[in-house]
């Protein structure tokens, strides 16, 4: 999606009714903090997450 935007306004407490194997969010603007809805995904085996504004760690919530 380079140089398009594409927002998603995500409930905090939303839990996805389903599991990721895949994810992508390099230079996507996630944070500031960790989202809560992808400490509920258990399959993931590939998590790309660079460069998305995020400040914290999963641990620190």
């Amino acid at each position: 999606m380079d140089g398009n935007s594409l927002v998603f306004d995500i409930d905090p407490e939303w839990i996805p009714p389903f599991q990721l194997d895949w994810i992508g969010l390099s230079s996507c603007e996630v944070g500031p903090s960790f989202p809560q809805w992808l400490k509920t995904q258990k399959s993931i085996r590939f998590l790309q997450m660079s460069n998305a504004s995020i400040s914290d760690s999963p641990e620190s919530q």
